[in-house]
This record gives structure tokens, sequence and C-alpha cells, in this order.
């Protein structure tokens, strides 16, 4: 959570300050711990951090410029149903959980903090408003004063903004509040008679509203409400709002000399605080405060070059470690590193779509190597893999791959799609050479295994049209299938197909929206429409197709594509499986499985593309799913 971690990077700036202020409260200008506090507030209330990338692995980024073409190892699909099990890993490395099994940090659950936290705040929040707002009204009801003391005051002490000077009998001490249009109030017992008193009462204001006091005390007071858990926080408030007054007092000091120090600490003393209720948005005298207030009036000389030197170093130093603060630094883990070592800064958008293996089907161990699948990354038609070879590869090492079905059965073939790409080299480390498997799916549908050959291999390239209407989206849960081939031996690594990167739009309804089916996902591509379900009711028919004389009753689905301009794209299907749009024909597929109730609907753009950033939503039998996340 952002707040918890910019409020603990806050605390060590503010016991910085503490340790600074206990050593050299009278020794250094007044004004430096003004800027500290300033500091604090300022890292307080940045609700964000810069985020600087450290990459853990360094080295070329341009694979293509370091392997030899010799050293490109080809990957070819993978049709065989069988292996001799004679001579690989054991059974329970060569078959794949059934769910992913990723490694991931321990992320804890905040919602009930956030409750907490932001009832707290929203309570401290209303309680100096409240009491802030009270007080305006009865501030409202001071009378203007005027006498000559009063202008002399305003003359010595020129500020842009309009300064009203008002006279309230229901106050003991002198305050200011306002920002822009700043307002001194007198207590109706100090008069135009108490000139040597009055001078500093009204220097002393003068100077908060020169400072905008009243406008930093607003800011506090913020920061107490949004870091109220924080107790280092407190200190900040209580410690800056006397800091305030002793910067005040060390101005109003050198203003009138060092001679008036014995007749201002008089005044100050002289002005006692009033049972009057807390003012904590305005500036005025705090009794609570008074001592250490006169022994540093008292203590006030002339800066000394040491000691603005000593201000300007802590400063200085404050806003560095400030500057530090703000970065965030993230390292870089390792397989982003050698994934941009393949795909150079381009990488950085599949940064959230790495998937960590820790399966223990993804690796093996021989007499002469180990090979472990260490990360993977799938988008719509393309497998990526980082693998980790310690030791030396054989001279017939070969691989293939494919992407499997875990439900073996005999009679259906498990492989969904078959992989063709490359194997290269893409770093090395401590004794471990990295590997980037880089490989494409082929075609489900009308690919046979008897068809494979080297003259349809070179055939397939990424820009096949099948790949329009494929997606490893659809495969998710399923297993990807590596064989290596050392030795005469097979061997297979397995992980699940898990997090796939997608451009397309894709959404989950909840089970729940529609009446007696549910729809499980809608899909959204340039070239398709993709509507997957399932029914939950039961009806009689003539002829049974279920058990007991029932089968499922098939939903009809009607879809609309909102467009940007207000543009509608309705899609419906009847018996001629074609119709159009704007002169832009749209096929319809569907399927429906009486014995299960599941269903699908596809409807493809025949030779045209749709553009998905002029989406804004899709409404499916009366439910709408926007694009930016709300749900109608």
């Amino acid at each position: 959570m952002k707040v918890l971690q910019t409020s603990l990077s806050a605390a060590v700036l503010i016991l910085a300050i503490v340790a600074i202020r206990t050593l050299a409260i009278n020794k250094l200008p007044k004004k430096t711990f003004l800027i500290f506090w300033d500091i604090v507030l300022c890292r307080l209330l940045i609700p964000f951090s810069i985020p600087l990338r450290m990459r853990a692995y360094n080295g070329p980024d341009n694979i293509s410029e370091v392997l030899a073409q010799e050293d490109i190892i080809r990957i070819v699909p993978n049709t065989s149903l069988q292996y001799n099990t004679a001579n690989i890993v054991p059974a329970e490395v060569a078959k794949a959980p059934s769910t992913p099994s990723v490694v991931s940090p321990f992320v804890p659950n905040w919602s009930a903090f956030v409750l907490v936290w932001s009832t707290v705040a929203i309570i401290m929040a209303s309680f100096f408003l409240v009491t802030h707002l009270r007080c305006l009204k009865k501030y409202k009801t001071a009378l203007p004063v005027n006498g000559y003391v009063f202008n002399r005051c305003l003359r010595e002490h020129p500020i842009r903004r309009t300064v009203q000077i008002r006279q309230l009998d229901t106050i003991a001490v002198p305050l200011t509040y306002g920002i822009w249009r700043p307002v001194i109030l007198l207590p109706k017992i100090i008069s135009s008679k108490d000139e040597w008193r009055l001078k500093y009462i009204l220097a002393h204001e003068l100077v908060h509203i020169k400072r905008f006091d009243t406008l930093r005390k607003w800011l506090l007071a913020a920061v107490l409400c949004i870091h109220w858990f924080n107790p280092l926080v407190w200190a900040m408030y209580v410690l800056a709002n006397r800091d305030i007054e002793l910067a005040c007092d060390e101005a109003v000091v050198r203003a009138f000399g060092q001679t008036s120090r014995s007749s201002y600490a008089l005044a100050l003393i002289g002005m006692e605080e009033a049972k009057i209720g807390l003012a904590p948005l305005a500036s005025n005298f705090n009794k609570k405060a008074i001592e250490e207030r006169v022994i540093s009036i008292m203590k006030t000389k002339e800066a000394t070059v040491f000691s603005r030197v000593l201000a300007f170093i802590l400063v200085a130093v404050m806003m560095l470690t400030f500057a530090v603060s703000l970065v965030e630094a993230e390292v870089e883990p390792k397989s982003l590193g050698l994934f941009r070592k393949a795909f150079g800064d381009h990488v950085y958008k599949y940064a959230d779509s790495i998937n960590e293996i820790a399966e223990e089907s993804a690796a093996v161990v021989t007499e002469d190597c180990t090979i472990r699948l260490q990360s993977t990354i799938f988008t719509d038609h393309n497998v990526y893999a980082i693998m980790a070879v310690e030791g030396e590869l054989p001279e017939d090492f070969s691989i293939s791959g494919r992407i499997v079905d875990p439900i073996d059965t005999p009679r259906i073939p498990r492989w969904e799609y078959m992989l063709f790409g490359n194997m290269e080299e893409v770093g090395y480390q401590d004794g471990v050479r990295y590997f980037l498997c880089s490989a494409t799916i082929t075609h489900r549908l009308y690919t046979r295994p008897q068809d494979i050959d080297e003259e349809f291999i070179e055939a397939l390239t990424p820009d096949s049209d099948y790949l329009k209407y494929e997606s490893l989206k659809d495969c998710e849960g399923k297993t990807l299938e590596l064989t290596l081939n050392l030795k005469g031996n097979k061997y297979i690594l397995t992980t699940v197909v898990t997090n796939v990167f997608t451009k397309n739009i894709v959404f989950y309804p909840e089970p729940d929206l529609y009446d007696g089916y549910c729809i499980e996902e809608i899909l959204l591509t340039p070239f398709e429409l993709k509507i997957r379900g399932c029914s939950r009711e039961i009806g009689e028919h003539s002829k049974s197709t279920g058990e007991y004389g029932n089968e499922w009753i098939e939903p009809h689905i009607r879809a609309t594509i909102v467009l940007v301009d207000g543009q509608e794209i309705n899609l419906d299907y009847d018996d001629r499986r074609l119709f159009f749009y704007q002169r832009h024909p749209i096929s319809v597929i569907r399927n429906y499985d009486t014995s299960t109730g599941k269903f699908y609907r596809n409807w493809r753009f025949s030779r045209w593309e749709l553009d998905l950033s002029q989406v804004v939503a899709i409404t499916v039998n009366g439910i709408t799913y926007r694009v930016d996340g709300q749900e109608d």
C-alpha cells in the first residue's frame, strides 16, 4: 500500500530532523527547521514513487549479433502420441499438474486496513474542518480597528496581500487566520495604548502571514489525517507547530534588534492563553511551548557564517534524502533480463505476463546435464520460454514442442497446437547457460500428423492467415510440452499455459447474470467475436439425446458491439449463417453439445478487421460490458 510505504520512508526524515533539532535547536537559524518540515510534508503528500529499474543481468542486447547460425537449434512440431518410457524421467516428473505452480510473493489482504484507515482519516478530517468552521463563524463577528499604531506596523512590514486587523472580545490571545485574505484578530484587552506590546504582537502575526504559516498548518493537519497511524507524524505535527512559532520569534527579534529580546519575552509571557477551545488551523500564541520560546528568544543571536553554511549543508542533505526516498528501486528479475536480451526494451510490456516456473515436471536431470524451464511468456500466437542448462548438451540434442490437453484419452489426440521455432542461447552466468525457446503455434484444425514435413514447416510463417482466428488464450490451463532428445533418450518438460498476454478484449461474466445459462467468456479480436458458455436447464424432447430422455436447452445469443462514435454492430444468427454490416460480410459459426450443455458462438469478420481501439462496450443479451471496466 502506497500510503504505508510513503509513511515509512518519511519516518526516516522525521527521525533525522528530531535528532538535529535536539542537538542544534539554538545553534541553527530557526527557518532551517521550517525547510526541513516542508521537505517532509512534500514526501508525505506525494503519493507516488519514481521507479528506477535496476538491471541485474547485463550483456549484449542483440542476440543476432552474438550467436552464430550453427548455435540456433530448431524447434519442430511434435505429433507423437506415445513415448517409450523405459529410458525417460519418472512418471511424476513427466506429467504436469492440473493447475500452475508459480512462485509468487506473499500478498497481504489490505481490505481491513484500508477500511480502518479511511474511517479514522475521515473522522479526523471532519474534526479539523468542523472545528475550523465553528471558529470561523465566531471570528466573523470581530470588529475592524484603526489607529496610528496599527497603520504604522502595516507600513513597516509591507505585504502584497490585503491584511485586516480586527478585534474580538471572546478571545484572550492574538491569532491569524485566512490564507489569501488574512485577518489578524486581537483580544479586546489589547488596545492601541499598549504600544510597546502591540508592535511585537503585530510584527509576529505579520511574519506568520508573510510566510504562509496558515497554509503550512493546513498541510500539517492534512498529513496528520492521512498518516494518523504513524506516531512519528504526530510528533512532527507538534514539533513543526512549535518551530513555526520559534521561527517567527527569531524573525521579530532580528527585526527589532538584540536589545529587544527581554521586552519581547516579557510581552510573550504576559499573553496567557485562555480556555477558548481548539483552533488548530490558526496561528496563535501557544502556552504549552512558552518556556521553549522564551529560552529560544533569549538565546537568539546573529547568524554566523558557520551556522549558515551548516544549515545550507543540512538542507542539501535533507533534500537529497527526500529525492532518494522518492525513487523506488526495482531490481530487474533475471528472467526479465534474459527476455530483454532477446527482445530489447520492447519486452517490458510483457513484464506482468512472465511466469516463473516451480513445477517438478519442468526439470530433468541426466548424467551430463540438468535442464529446467525457468520462465515463460505466452501470447496469442507465440510461446517464449527461458531454459537453463547446467552441463554440456550432447551433439545430437534436439527439441520439439506442442500444446496438449492434460486429460489423456485413447480416442482423442492430446495435442491442441504444434510448435515450430528456434532455441537460441541468450546468456551465460555462474556456470549456467540460458536458452530462449521461441515458437509459433500451428493450425490445430487442419494440420494432420502425417502432413508434417520440412516443406510444411518452411511454409508456415507468423503471418499465416489461420492465426487470425486462433489464440492461446483459449488454451489456458492446458499444458506446454517440450520433448528433449538427449543421446537417443526422450525427456519431457511440461508447464501449464497460463497468464496469456492478449491484445484482445476479454470479459469473464459472473455465472449468475443470466437465467438458465451462464456465459463463461466473451472474447473480441480484430477478426471475430467469440462467446462460450453452458446451459443450466433441462427440457423434455421426443427424441432424447441426454440421460433419462432429457437434453439441455440451447440459449439464443444476441450481441452488440458499441463503438466510440455511437455506431453499433448488431450480431445475431439465422439459417443463412451470413449477414452484413455496412457491406462487410460477417459469418456465423455455432456449436452446441446436447450432452453437456456447452455452447459457443463465433461471428467472424470476413475479409475486414475491427479496430479494437474504437470499441467502448459489448452488449450480450441485454447486459453491457464496458471496456473501461465498468459493468451495466
